[in-house]
């Protein structure tokens, strides 16, 4: 009785765990993707069907031949014979009725074996769409989530959910497995039951109870292992990320074994607990086999110790256990190694699902459609702007003031960590405000405007991003997935004095690896400058775009950048002084404040002062002074046209 109540609870714990699973998971799936789920849940459970009365016509093929009279008896055969005349005319002649059987085992067979063929390919299909559906989820936030969120996130984690995903639908899928396999076992035994109770009945006792006992004796074992393996699994993908991100820092300061011991420290770790996990799954056939087999002799002593049965009965009785043996233990195998395989995964499939509920849950706002009548043609103004970012204890912008006149050349200088880059950042629309307003033409753009505004934007950083491909699709990055035009390519290549487009054998389409391998930083950097040329913006940013290029090349490149149309905007930022000496007006920015505005010369004449002065250790704070911007008239460079 305990045995019972044992196997019996462990049963409703597990049910209750795998239906949670199976609901959290079968909750966030779009309608679609829910009835094709069903769909092939009832493709599974009709399998099993299938398998079952192939099973039973097996049974029923081997006792007419064993004993059939004794089929006959059976009280659902008039039932048979009511629905299927013939089989009351072929039951005079034991041969032609055995006959008849074996000819419904090979038709069922033939089934089971299409149906098994079709449930194969429909689940794998699941889960690959499954795996799809989480890989979309969690990307598509990702890339259309606001900058803020990226700057204060955790990139990692993204990146092991996509690579999780494909557990998401494998758990979901031996869930399913689980539940049919399980109930169809009980089915056939119950059937084994109603045919001969008494011997049978301690038999499904003795391997409910075994089958219950080997689950739970290597359950802990298993879930302990799936949470070490995902951990080791992301200690390695972090080990990986860090080294081919800074590649060139490990090199030069011979990193490599470091990052190599980290590498191999998390594949070593993890490699017993995936070599458990592996093994695992085919562990509860192994034994139950061992179990099914057993039963025979055992079945065969209590025939004849407790019943003294005849050669008839324990001959039909022998046939239906070794039938179990020979089919429904493989079944009842199927759904414990399935129930293995699911806890193996569930770690790695919850950390996916988290995320993908995570992503439901802070659903992003609706994309706005830009603006198609806006024109960047205005001054661009920035009235008491703070800001502050999530984890700061304070703002790294305070009440800043400034003016970018539309069509001149404004530079920004300030030493590093004086808040230059989130000036960018706010320029360029990835930032808003925490407080106070940016306007462009005098007002404050709506969602639709700001989306029409950043298109027009072109972004030069100091690390520039290179994609793998070809030089010509690099340039034309604000075009990727559409026709280029080559000529406008090699038009801005040669503004940027990007000569290797010229020079290399195969010109534009010369191709580039990943992260600009075969080019060099100037090259790259170069090449960053021509993208942004390339989109025709009305506001040109370049944040410390020349810092990787000699003198005689920044030069002739910023020549290029003045005798821009009178109608782009340019901010340019650099330490180099040299660099800003002919904008049209220089903001110095110290600690978020606007320290002083005016005139290139004046400006960068007296910032020169303060960083000689901090040079040699002088501490004191810069005064804050504040400097008319420069008017038409003062702009030291006449607009050209590109």
């Amino acid at each position: 009785m305990n045995g019972a109540m044992a196997v019996t609870q462990f049963m409703d714990q597990m049910r209750r765990r795998l239906v949670d699973d199976f609901l959290r998971v079968f909750r966030v799936l779009p309608p679609a993707l829910r009835l094709r789920t069903l769909r092939v849940f009832g493709c599974i459970v009709l399998l099993a069907c299938l398998e079952v009365m192939s099973i039973l016509s097996i049974s029923f093929l081997a006792l007419s031949i064993a004993s059939p009279e004794k089929l006959l008896d059976f009280s659902f055969m008039p039932k048979i014979f009511a629905l299927f005349p013939s089989f009351a005319a072929l039951s005079d002649d034991p041969r032609f009725f055995a006959l008849a059987a074996s000819s419904s085992v090979v038709l069922l067979a033939l089934a089971k074996n299409a149906m098994s063929a079709f449930t194969g390919l429909a689940t794998a299909r699941l889960g690959e769409e499954i795996s799809l559906f989480a890989g979309e989820t969690v990307f598509r936030h990702y890339l259309y989530s606001p900058y803020i969120m990226h700057i204060s996130g955790d990139s990692h984690s993204v990146y092991q959910a996509l690579a999780w995903r494909g557990q998401l639908g494998s758990l979901i899928i031996n869930i399913m497995m689980v539940y049919t396999y399980t109930v169809i076992s009980l089915g056939l035994f119950l059937v084994m039951i109603s045919a001969t109770p008494e011997v049978l009945l301690f038999t499904i006792a003795c391997t409910a109870i075994i089958a219950a006992s080997v689950y739970k004796s290597i359950k802990k074992a298993v879930d302990e292992a799936g949470t070490v393996s995902a951990e080791f699994s992301r200690r390695e993908s972090s080990a990986t990320m860090n080294a081919m991100q800074g590649i060139r820092e490990v090199l030069i300061y011979r990193q490599q074994p470091v990052f190599f011991e980290k590498f191999r420290e998390a594949c070593l770790g993890g490699l017993p607990s995936r070599a458990f996990l592996t093994t695992a799954s085919p562990i509860p056939a192994w034994i139950l086999e061992v179990v099914g087999f057993t039963v025979i002799p055992v079945t065969l002593y209590l025939m004849l110790r407790f019943y003294d049965a005849s050669m008839a009965r324990i001959t039909g009785v022998l046939t239906m256990i070794m039938l179990a043996s020979w089919r429904i233990l493989p079944i009842l195998n199927r759904s414990l190694s399935c129930l293995v395989a699911a806890r193996g995964v569930r770690h790695a499939a919850m950390e996916c699902l988290a995320k993908v509920e995570y992503v439901r849950d802070n659903p992003l706002e609706a994309s706005v459609a830009p603006d198609p009548d806006f024109v960047l043609n205005g001054d661009i103004v920035f009235q008491n702007v703070c800001f502050r970012y999530p984890a700061a204890s304070e703002d790294c912008l305070h009440d800043l003031t400034f003016t970018a006149a539309c069509g001149r050349c404004t530079g920004i200088v300030g030493v590093s960590g004086a808040g230059k880059s989130t000036i960018v950042s706010i320029l360029s629309g990835l930032l808003r405000p925490d407080s106070g307003v940016m306007t462009v033409g005098g007002r404050e753009l709506s969602p639709s405007e700001l989306v029409a505004y950043s298109l027009q934007v072109g972004y030069v950083p100091q690390s520039p991003y290179i994609m793998p491909g070809t030089l010509a699709e690099n340039v034309a990055f604000s075009s990727w997935g559409r026709e280029y035009d080559p000529d406008r390519v090699l038009h801005v290549c040669r503004l940027a004095a990007l000569d290797v487009a010229e020079k290399h054998p195969q010109g534009i389409l010369m191709p580039v690896g990943e992260k600009g391998a075969g080019l060099s930083g100037g090259q790259a950097q170069r090449l960053s400058i021509a993208r942004a040329l390339y989109a025709s913006p009305s506001l040109l940013i370049l944040d410390e775009a020349t810092s990787a290029l000699d003198s005689a090349t920044e030069t002739a490149i910023m020549n290029t950048i003045y005798a821009l149309p009178a109608s782009i905007t340019t901010v340019v930022i650099a330490h180099r002084l040299s660099t800003v000496r002919n904008c049209d007006v220089m903001l110095w920015i110290d600690d978020g404040k606007l320290v002083e505005s005016g005139p290139a010369d004046l400006v960068l004449d007296r910032y020169g002062a303060f960083l000689e002065k901090r040079a040699l250790g002088a501490t004191d704070a810069p005064s804050l002074k504040n400097f008319s911007p420069a008017g038409p008239d003062e702009a030291h460079e006449q607009r050209g046209t590109l």
